[in-house]
């Protein structure tokens, strides 16, 4: 790899600070765009469930990313996240 590698403007730029209580996440696309994410360092996502149909569940979640971030994140109890929607208030689990 080479320096002109690492200024190629398709690659994406990340930067992640890990604290004791947070984790701060930021990136840069390659069409521009910023964004930023702030997590629980233990990688839980904490929201209540408001509404269950089928496979799909409502949270009253605000945390702002982009869809499908959350795909493949797992909960606690063995369920895998195979669609997220607006952040993470709709998602979509599997067993």
């Amino acid at each position: 790899m080479t320096i002109a590698d690492l200024t190629d403007s398709s690659l994406w730029r990340i930067r992640v600070d890990t604290g004791g209580t947070f984790t701060d996440a930021w990136s840069l696309g390659p069409d521009g765009r910023e964004r930023r994410c702030k997590i629980l360092s233990d990688g839980s996502l904490r929201c209540r469930v408001l509404a269950v149909s089928g496979c799909e569940v409502t949270t009253d979640s605000t945390l702002r990313i982009d869809d499908g971030v959350l795909t493949g994140w797992h909960t606690p109890e063995g369920w895998q996240v195979t669609a997220s929607r607006q952040g993470a208030s709709q998602l979509t689990l599997a067993a």
